[in-house]
């Protein structure tokens, strides 16, 4: 975690033997969900015994994620971006925009 980084109260970290990684400036409100590893459907299998998905979570600097926001394995969240709250993150969010929705989408550019 980079300086000037905080987690609200009641996060959830499950990180396994991955990588979660906050930059510098990176404000996480309440209730938020960090999974690098997870329960994954796939066929054939026992749904939620038999099968996982991990990677890691890489989040860059100046960012704020909103309230009860979800954060999926294989998670890029660049510089400069705002996740709106009770978000689902997967994938890459690109430098400078304002993301929200589940699933997340890019609403607007912020800088």
């Amino acid at each position: 975690m980079g300086d000037q980084s905080h987690l609200a109260p009641y996060s959830y970290l499950l990180i396994e033997n991955n990588i979660l990684r906050l930059g510098n400036k990176v404000a996480v409100g309440p209730f938020c969900g960090f999974f690098c590893h997870s329960n994954y459907f796939s066929e054939p299998g026992i749904p939620f015994c038999d099968s996982y998905v991990d990677g890691n979570i890489l989040i860059g600097s100046n960012i704020f994620i909103g309230a009860q926001c979800i954060i999926l394995p294989d998670t890029h969240i660049e510089d400069n971006v705002i996740v709106g709250a009770n978000s689902l993150v997967k994938g890459t969010l690109e430098n400078g925009h304002l993301y929200a929705g589940i699933p997340v989408k890019k609403i607007k550019r912020i800088i």
